[in-house]
């Protein structure tokens, strides 16, 4: 999956935000764009070539998704909206609340940070593509999470 850079895009880090977009319109990722931004207003804009001509796009209904700074076992980036298993146990949902993401319980509701260096976390897909929350298999160890995402 293609992700996307906030910013200035003069370079500098400090104002430079990864994230991927879910088009809530037409229900995908927006990954076949040259360059996917944010504008001042947080609206989703793409920057790509159609027919030679450089082409700017306003995706309304389209959601930013931002990365958390860390990632799960399988060295997966975690983004906001991702569903999260943690020690091969519990599903959380990450989430952004207040000043900073969460790991929310999806059976509890309970809000709770998990150091990487300390659990297991593993990606186990997303709130787009899984949808049904109470569908989603609480994978043992061993098993193999592939057919979830």
């Amino acid at each position: 999956m293609r992700t996307c850079r906030s910013g200035s895009g003069k370079g500098d880090s400090l104002n430079t935000m990864k994230f991927r977009a879910w088009d809530n319109k037409n229900q995908n990722w927006l990954t076949d764009y040259k360059t996917c931004y944010l504008s001042e207003h947080g609206d989703v804009m793409t920057l790509d070539y159609v027919l030679g001509v450089e082409t700017v796009m306003r995706f309304k209904d389209a959601v930013p998704e931002f990365f958390i700074g860390i990632a799960d076992i399988n060295l997966q980036d975690i983004y906001e909206g991702d569903i999260v298993q943690v020690d091969e146990k519990t599903i959380f949902r990450i989430e952004w609340r207040g000043a900073g993401f969460w790991f929310v319980d999806m059976e509890e509701g309970d809000c709770l940070f998990f150091d990487p260096r300390v659990y297991k976390l593993e990606v186990i897909g997303n709130i787009h593509e899984i949808g049904d929350f109470q569908k989603v298999k609480i994978v043992e160890a061993g098993e193999s999470t592939k057919g979830l995402k």
